[in-house]
């Protein structure tokens, strides 16, 4: 039985529909040797804005146009909930269960987050570029493992993504669940293709303060 779940963000529980890329383009102006490292500070350094991890590049703050801007402006705020997600985490809430979700993300992309009202549900929240570490490498789930007192035999990962959320979790030892939403092919992990199938995965008793 499941005492605590993590969840993945964007593609599990946030729809970003629309996605320029910014961050993309940005890494795509430096030397092809130098852009895997870039990345990875994207996702583990904490640029409050474009022009910022710009500069942190040797770029110069100019390469970030208006245009980009807008875009990635857009882009947060036509992001959505899926509908399954707020009545799911709810439910296991309500259940007892522990929440916690563990995302990779580059600073602007957590503000979809507060703004939906997900982040009630959660008893933790790990943003790699707030914790220095991303996906799928061991060392942030056990940091989450850690922040809610969790054991790897009690805990459960959901995420769309294989590699983040499912295999990165395993390599710990943690339980994952595949969340494909499309789902077209057969998989050799388990998988759901709604995240209201939790639900029907775990039977702790209701708590009031959550349950609806």
């Amino acid at each position: 039985m499941n005492q605590a779940i993590f969840f993945d963000l964007f593609g599990t529980l946030l729809n970003l529909s629309n996605d320029s890329k910014p961050y993309h383009q940005i890494i795509n102006l430096l030397p092809e040797h130098e852009r895997d490292s870039a990345f990875h500070r994207a996702l583990t350094e904490d640029f409050p804005t474009l022009q910022l991890f710009a500069q942190s590049l040797g770029l110069d703050r100019t390469v970030v146009t208006t245009k980009m801007l807008d875009a990635l402006q857009y882009d947060l705020d036509t992001v959505t909930v899926f509908p399954d997600a707020l009545p799911t985490l709810a439910e296991l809430r309500g259940r007892g269960h522990k929440l916690t979700l563990v995302s990779n993300l580059a600073t602007p992309y957590k503000t979809p987050f507060y703004c939906t009202g997900l982040a009630k549900y959660f008893d933790q929240v790990i943003f790699s570029f707030a914790v220095g570490l991303k996906k799928p490498d061991a060392e942030i789930y056990q940091l989450a493992l850690d922040r809610t007192g969790a054991t790897v035999e009690n805990t459960m990962m959901v995420g769309d993504s294989l590699q983040c959320d499912v295999l990165g979790p395993q390599t710990i030892g943690i339980k994952s669940l595949h969340l494909k939403r499309a789902a077209t092919m057969m998989s050799s992990h388990k998988t759901i293709t709604t995240l209201s199938a939790l639900t029907q995965l775990t039977k702790l008793p209701r708590n009031s303060e959550f349950g609806t």
